[in-house]
């Protein structure tokens, strides 16, 4: 950005630059999380275990998707404010005339820094305490008396043949129970 500058780049073309960096990077990003979304849930659909009902119809949200299309529109315009007001605030030619050491030691870098890392550290932290009370949940969930003894039972899943009518399916059932 200091070549830039100094080569004769105003700050508006390089504020303009960084919101088009910004913004390809949350498009591509977002564009993969997506894909990653809609293969796990295809997979999930294909491979997971049969037993949960209609699995074969879960898909991708709509409404989470506008949700996270907005969220990733947001987080470029954010992130590609916070150095355009960064080069907004010094003069042209400063960044070069410092270095690197005197800018990367400056106050202001060094706060924004300090509340990256602050904010890492309660994200950590956030999740940690979000792991912890799931483990107490499904540990109190485990110590549960279900009302029976889950012990020496047998389950079994019947499926009465297609076009088969209904009085004919309910007797079905009915004397495979009384066996």
């Amino acid at each position: 950005m200091a070549i830039r500058t100094a080569l004769g780049a105003g700050r508006p073309r390089l504020v303009r630059q960084l919101f088009v960096e910004s913004g390809l990077l949350a498009v591509a990003s977002t564009s993969l999380g997506v894909g990653f979304a809609a293969l796990g849930v295809r997979v999930l659909a294909t491979f997971g275990p049969k037993d949960i009902p209609r699995l074969e119809e879960a898909g991708i949200d709509i409404r989470v998707l506008a949700f996270t299309l907005a969220v990733s529109l947001f987080a470029a315009i954010l992130f590609g404010l916070i150095p355009a007001w960064k080069i907004s605030r010094s003069g042209p030619g400063e960044s070069l005339k410092l270095g690197t050491q005197v800018m990367s030691s400056s106050i202001g870098l060094k706060k924004t820094h300090g509340m990256l890392v602050v904010m890492e550290f309660a994200l950590a932290v956030m999740l940690l305490i979000g792991a912890g009370l799931l483990v107490h949940s499904f540990l109190a969930v485990e110590a549960v008396d279900p009302g029976f003894e889950p012990g020496h039972v047998f389950t079994m899943e019947i499926a009465a043949p297609w076009g088969r009518p209904e009085p004919r399916t309910r007797a079905l059932y009915q004397s495979t129970l009384e066996r």
